[in-house]
């Protein structure tokens, strides 16, 4: 199963759900209850900010 992040549009809070992505619609906050959350590209599934480019092999 899958993490992806979301942002409460509410409250503001940022968390990581595992959820399948037919279920995305039903992922609600954490803190205030709210289902108006929008799913955002984390650091990590974007590879900015992660040491993916040092993995290369030189040459």
């Amino acid at each position: 199963m899958p993490v992806f992040e979301f942002q409460c549009q509410r409250c503001g809070r940022r968390f990581e759900k595992f959820v399948f992505s037919s279920r995305l619609e039903s992922v609600t906050c954490p803190s205030c209850g709210s289902d108006s959350v929008q799913k955002v590209i984390s650091p990590f599934a974007s590879g900015k900010g992660s040491s993916a480019s040092s993995c290369r092999p030189s040459g």
